[in-house]
């Protein structure tokens, strides 16, 4: 019988620098009973040192999140496990024990859960303050396209051995099957506190440019887009590695590969977009919140409160199918033409 109640499973790609500063923080938890894995991807600098030098198992796998963390899942031992990227901070020495206690209560309750933290960006640039909080503001929400990898997975090992891990069809995405077959199987349940994570992407890749890509991103793969998905080896590079992203180039390959179908498979994507955007707008509300208010608890804010009661029952009839297509086509060619005409915003 293993003594360990937690395996905290980190993937590393040349992370030395912040996974020195994870793994003082971790150290620092008034919580018995853990252990740590780093999942390598084939690291050129000291991050497989450091984790060596602190007592740290480490897993070396191909790069790529997701295979990592499969990896190191074959090897933890914990009956729970939390999955942390490299660069999140932990707030506070009661952290892990905090949402530990939250996380077994709701398991005893409902054995197929997995929880996420709420996100703050620690070291967010002056300026466009309201844009961060949006981010961060939807991160608080147990809705399946609001969880991403960097607000930690916290899932038992039993329910992610049943979803059958994380996918690897891309460098990327690698929480995508996850979360959807949580929410489907299961149940989601925001953990307390929040989690720190470094805004250094979006300030390297420009704030609005990493937004823009992001909805491209996850509206090809809600739309089974791979062709896309494979023929942009940059959509997602190493941090290290990573710039202003070339929105314009993004735009090109897309409107290439769309031309390159039959006519009818385009206006079946258009179709299933335009059906997306009509269910993301909901966050056109919350966003009137964070603007008007600074924070929104989840279902508490005026603006999606009004959404939700009013608006959100008769989308279908407001804005049938054939009308949200053309939306759709209107705002990625308005997009599309401001990166290629106009100036492209930071």
């Amino acid at each position: 019988m293993t003594d360990i109640k937690l395996s905290i499973i980190i993937p590393v790609l040349n992370d030395a620098v912040v996974l020195t500063r994870l793994l003082e923080q971790i150290s620092s938890q008034r919580f018995d009973g853990l252990e740590l894995v780093v999942a390598d991807g084939g690291s050129h600098d000291h991050s497989v040192a450091v984790a060596r030098a602190a007592g740290v198992s480490v897993v070396e796998s191909p790069p790529g999140r997701g295979r990592q963390m499969n990896a190191a899942a074959q090897v933890a031992q914990g009956q729970q496990w939390l999955f942390l990227h490299a660069d999140s901070w932990l707030p506070h020495p009661g952290f892990l024990q905090d949402a530990y206690a939250c996380m077994s209560r709701q398991l005893a309750i409902q054995p197929r859960s997995a929880g996420h933290f709420p996100l703050q960006f620690i070291d967010v640039p002056p300026g466009r303050g309201w844009m961060w909080r949006f981010w961060e503001e939807k991160t608080r929400f147990n809705r399946p396209e609001c969880i991403h990898g960097d607000q930690g997975l916290w899932i038992s090992r039993s329910f992610f051995q049943e979803l059958g891990g994380f996918d690897t069809t891309y460098p990327f995405l690698e929480e995508r099957h996850v979360t959807r077959e949580v929410a489907q199987r299961g149940q989601w349940l925001l953990l307390p506190g929040y989690l720190g994570t470094s805004a250094r992407r979006f300030v390297r890749e420009g704030l609005a440019r990493r937004a823009v890509l992001n909805a491209l991103i996850m509206t090809c793969h809600e739309l089974g887009h791979h062709d896309f998905l494979q023929s942009a080896p940059a959509l997602y590079r190493e941090q290290a590695a990573t710039g202003l992203l070339p929105m314009a180039a993004f735009f090109r390959l897309l409107l290439m590969l769309d031309h390159a179908v039959p006519k009818h498979i385009r206006r079946q994507r258009w179709r299933a977009a335009g059906v997306l955007l009509r269910q993301s707008l909901w966050q056109v509300f919350l966003f009137m919140d964070v603007v008007s208010r600074g924070t929104v608890l989840p279902g508490r804010g005026l603006f999606l409160t009004f959404y939700n009661r009013f608006l959100d029952p008769l989308l279908p009839w407001l804005l049938p199918d054939f009308l949200a297509e053309w939306c759709a086509w209107l705002l990625f060619h308005g997009v599309r033409l401001g990166f290629q005409w106009g100036k492209e915003v930071p």
